[in-house]
């Protein structure tokens, strides 16, 4: 009889301790999930941003043909930009939102908070399931995951990819690696093939969405090997991996979907696009901001020397992020010697503390794998620092906070490390609150931007064109008359300087200005903004002269189409038909090619 009664009373505590972690992590949920909320809260802005400004759901439609297009196309398509930026499930889900709730902004805003609290949650969750795996008390793994993942949900590093619409696909990518993470850590033991085969349709939909979860598997196996290093040193552990290799299939879809997609042009061609156009016609692209800012070393030694000073800077904000910035568009301060000598530093501090600090080592290995695609190591480009770059590698910051967290609370200081931590997120949460105050307009972010790095010609640059829209010419006008001065090699700065000084009525500065963009190698579309002016002012021959040579340079075949058509359409005006043929096949190419679309409603009104 006692020992029935003692069945019970084990029975009976073991079901209240059930139901005790169960409330705490509950109630964990609900605060992280509150406190996230609150640091983004006021980025659900009514105005789209940047990139987002070219968003238009309204050219999307979810009939059969548009959707096998989305697949065949690269993100610019429609702009007839060339890039090499392949993400046509995150087309896809944006079309399916705006097709439920419309083209308002806000509601696209909401979606990103949404998906970055859910990002937070399943990293929590992931958190959670690893550490209990360790030795020690549940409580301490529940405080050690809740405190991991508040300092990913409220770092102000993350404030671009939640204020941006494009800008989810980081969200999404990094969602796909850490399900695929908790598949393989929870079932790759019981149903290996099961797990790693779904694991491998996640690896699919997540680079799908974008090109940074390439190194999802490398991610994987790296936390699953630092914590069950029983997989690679035993044969049954080694037989559960095989399996891993679906993940090859995965990726061989990926690649073959993309180089269908993709036509790449040269990177000069890519860059040229980056100019407003003249404000005298229908602009020959749309005056697209650069998604990635690409950089041409002459030599192997130079793009090592930019990566380095990529993962520098990749390091430094994640650890200090101040001051904020749209774009980083210089190496930072001290240069590739300095990023190297202090890389190596941290790598070794690393490994020298591997056992009294693992986690250390771990969320450092996790940060490196994850930020490589974004440094462009293997093109003969590299993209300079954006803090888009670093969610993903953020998740290794938080993993290995969350470890060593653990360690850290078994000793004496247990409420001191809580305290120091619970003030770093005090001290970011209203750091992100402002950020998103920036991202609430164009004009916000970049005199924020230029407050910051007045010595950024992009910076000038980008707020010179939010001046020309809002027809603040005066403004814009100074801008030109100090910037030329300090950045006279910049071609696209001088190109939106000539636009100001014609629209001023001061014909002298704006031709030369339109001249040494064209001397600094604008190419196409530099001869051709240089050609509308001078139609513009009654230089005919010019102007004729101008569009031939813009028309030759194109390389870019649904550009070229276009440009053609311009020409016959303004200069021949009895060859209408001519010109209209040239649009329509400039559609045929690109069906959602928005200037050819324009040109061809103008010429039958």
């Amino acid at each position: 009889m006692k020992s029935g009664e003692a069945r019970e009373d084990a029975e009976d505590c073991i079901s209240q301790h059930s139901q005790l972690v169960r409330r705490w992590t509950w109630a964990a949920v609900l605060m992280l999930a509150v406190v996230t909320a609150a640091a983004y809260f006021n980025a659900a802005h009514d105005t789209l941003v940047y990139d987002d400004k070219y968003l238009n759901t309204r050219d999307f439609s979810l009939d059969a043909q548009s959707l096998v297009r989305l697949f065949q196309e690269h993100l610019w398509a429609g702009a007839g930009v060339g890039t090499d930026v392949y993400r046509p499930l995150l087309m896809l889900l944006l079309a399916v939102e705006g097709a439920i709730h419309g083209v308002r902004a806000r509601w696209f805003h909401l979606t990103n908070i949404a998906l970055h609290v859910i990002t937070t949650l399943v990293l929590f969750g992931l958190l959670l399931e690893l550490l209990r795996s360790k030795k020690g008390a549940w409580s301490l793994s529940l405080l050690a995951a809740l405190l991991a993942a508040l300092v990913f949900g409220v770092h102000p590093i993350h404030t671009e990819v939640v204020d941006s619409v494009f800008n989810r696909s980081e969200m999404l990518a990094t969602l796909g690696v850490l399900g695929a993470l908790w598949t393989a850590w929870r079932w790759g033991e019981r149903h290996p093939v099961r797990a790693w085969a779904s694991v491998s349709l996640i690896y699919l939909a997540a680079l799908l969405c974008r090109e940074s979860a390439a190194p999802l598997p490398a991610l994987v196996l790296l936390v699953l090997i630092a914590l069950r290093p029983e997989l690679i040193l035993t044969p049954e552990g080694r037989r559960r991996l095989r399996p891993v290799a679906l993940l090859l299939v995965a990726g061989g879809v990926y690649f073959l979907l993309r180089r269908s997609a993709l036509s790449l042009p040269a990177v000069s061609v890519i860059l040229e696009r980056l100019a407003i156009p003249s404000a005298h016609a229908a602009p020959a692209a749309p005056d697209v901001p650069p998604a990635l800012e690409l950089v041409n070393p002459s030599s192997a030694s130079q793009r090592l020397g930019l990566v380095l000073c990529m993962i520098r800077e990749g390091l430094r904000l994640v650890v200090w992020p101040h001051p904020l910035r749209a774009g980083y568009d210089g190496l930072g301060a001290g240069g590739p010697i300095h990023a190297l000598a202090i890389l190596s530093l941290v790598a070794m501090s690393a490994i020298l503390w591997r056992r009294s600090a693992p986690g250390f080592l771990l969320g450092l290995g996790f940060f490196l794998i994850a930020l490589l695609p974004s440094t462009r190591i293997f093109s003969s480009f590299s993209a300079q620092m954006a803090e888009r770059y670093l969610y993903l590698p953020s998740v290794g910051l938080s993993l290995g906070l969350a470890i060593q967290l653990q360690q850290w609370l078994t000793g004496q200081r247990k409420w001191t490390i809580v305290g120091a931590m619970l003030a770093v997120v005090a001290l970011w949460l209203p750091l992100t609150l402002s950020r998103n105050a920036d991202w609430s307009s164009d004009q916000a972010l970049w005199e924020r931007e230029v407050r910051v790095a007045p010595q950024s010609a992009r910076a000038w640059r980008s707020l010179l064109n939010v001046y020309l829209r809002g027809q603040r010419l005066a403004d814009a006008a100074h801008i030109c008359d100090a910037q030329l001065i300090l950045h006279p090699q910049d071609g696209q700065l001088h190109t939106n300087c000539a636009v100001v000084y014609d629209r001023l009525s001061q014909p002298e500065k704006a031709e030369v200005s339109y001249q040494r963009a064209v001397e600094l190698g604008l190419g196409a579309l530099g001869h051709a903004n240089l050609a509308r002016f001078y139609q513009h002012i009654g230089r005919q021959s010019e102007a004729k002269r101008e569009y031939l040579q813009a028309i030759e340079l194109e390389s870019v075949p649904v550009q070229k189409h276009y440009r053609r058509g311009q020409f016959l359409r303004r200069f021949y005006p009895e060859r209408i038909a001519e010109a209209e043929a040239e649009f329509r096949r400039a559609l045929e190419i690109q069906p959602l090619f928005a200037p050819a679309r324009t040109a061809l409603e103008q010429i039958k009104h």
